[in-house]
């Protein structure tokens, strides 16, 4: 087999995370003074509605465009489409804070559009007429407390606008003491400040959240960790489990005691019931390490049947076939001294990154079994081929293989697949 085509099957790209909304920044026509609305009211709409600027900002730069400039209709419309959004919300308004004119423009990715004005100071917009409009929308939440303030959250929009167009924090530092009391406005920044690796200041944004929540507690331990503080890092993710239990935690935990070289604690404490994507390359680790092969085999198994031998995986299943004394050609990678602590994931959503590909297998089955039974040999095998690339645990294929064409390496998969 030619090492050089695994790349070519074990690349799987990245989910980009949908949402129901894409907000566009809204245009000013009234007083420059307001001129932070045009961000503002964007950034108002999204936390409304459980969406973040970040996330839009992202999808322009993967589309590189521009992330500041006057753009068309149709390309704000392509960039809701690629975030998998069901509706575009753009918008313009006019006067000052005390006269305000506001329209809202809401698409439907389908074309039908929808338009609505509203009228009054700018308090009463935010606080009751855009609220009540946006109630009724799925997502709908009021995180502002009795009554939205306009002075902090304008200090709110000029720091998430600078960190997630430019990822600079001078803001944030700036106004740190405007936000105290302020718990979803401390919260927020400080979920941002760790995404661009502000760690130091997310910290301090940490210490002045008043009610801090198990998310709180999860972000702070992977700042810890970040710093390689993992004992420190431990109390946070068990100040966060105690509030929500949640396998996260436990994954993050153990991942901490092995980093310590505490391997057989990290064994207790892993949840290895949980058969959910990173979760089983993270059991995989430490099963490795704990001399526990069978296991690790069974968890690199029902991942490369759903996922491939994608990121870490293919460098585990090196590990375990070395460990055993197998050569495979097909993971017979330079890997060096394996240090298998250093590819432990540690974890901040449940959501998996990786595409399911287990219908892309199967296809490729159903092609190589129907060359197959043609007696089309030399295209069944390309099509069995791929399926081992991408599965190299699939026994029915790695039986055929062996038996058919007589390939070493899938022989000695087989046997090893079939051993304890």
């Amino acid at each position: 087999m030619k090492k050089s085509l695994i790349l070519l099957f074990f690349l799987i790209s990245f989910k980009l995370i949908a949402g129901d909304y894409c907000v566009f920044p809204f245009e000013n026509k009234g007083e420059p003074s307001l001129n932070y609305l045009k961000y503002g009211f964007e950034i108002y709409i999204e936390t409304l509605l459980k969406e973040d600027i970040c996330e839009r900002i992202n999808a322009l730069d993967n589309m590189d465009i521009p992330l500041q400039g006057n753009y068309t209709l149709a390309t704000k419309i392509v960039a809701a489409k690629n975030m998998d959004a069901n509706y575009l919300i753009v918008g313009e308004f006019s006067g000052d804070k005390n006269n305000l004119t506001l329209t809202i423009k809401i698409y439907e990715l389908d074309g039908i559009e929808r338009k609505y004005t509203f009228k009054g100071n700018l308090e009463t917009i935010l606080n009751k007429s855009l609220k009540s409009f946006f109630s009724d929308f799925k997502g709908f939440q009021w995180p502002f407390g009795e009554k939205l303030e306009v002075q902090p959250f304008e200090k709110f929009v000029k720091i998430s606008v600078l960190l997630c167009l430019d990822k600079n924090a001078f803001l944030a530092e700036e106004y740190l003491n405007y936000l105290k009391g302020h718990d979803f406005y401390l919260r927020n920044i400080f979920m941002k400040l760790y995404s661009i690796g502000e760690f130091e200041l997310a910290n301090k944004y940490f210490k002045e959240i008043e009610k801090k929540n198990s998310d709180d507690f999860l972000l702070e331990g992977l700042i810890h960790v970040k710093n390689k503080n993992y004992q420190e890092a431990i109390d946070y993710f068990k100040k966060g489990n105690a509030l929500n239990p949640d396998d996260v935690f436990l994954n993050n935990i153990a991942g901490c005691y092995l980093l310590t070289g505490k391997y057989e604690t990290a064994a207790t404490i892993y949840p290895y019931e949980n058969r959910n994507c990173l979760f089983l390359l993270n059991g995989a680790i430490v099963s490795l390490l704990n001399g526990d092969y069978g296991r690790a085999k069974i968890l690199l198994k029902d991942f490369c049947a759903k996922y491939g031998t994608v990121e870490n995986a293919g460098y585990l299943i090196t590990a375990l076939l070395k460990e055993k004394g197998i050569s495979i050609e097909l993971f017979d990678k330079p890997t060096g001294n394996i240090d298998l602590p250093s590819k432990f994931e540690f974890l901040r959503f449940k959501q998996c990154p990786f595409e399911d590909i287990s219908g892309v297998i199967e296809d490729y089955k159903k092609k190589a079994n129907q060359y197959h039974n043609d007696g089309e040999k030399n295209r069944a095998k390309e099509y069995f081929k791929k399926v081992i690339l991408i599965n190299p645990f699939d026994n029915g294929v790695l039986e055929i293989l062996c038996r058919d064409y007589n390939d070493r390496d899938y022989c000695e998969l087989l046997n090893f697949l079939r051993g304890n």
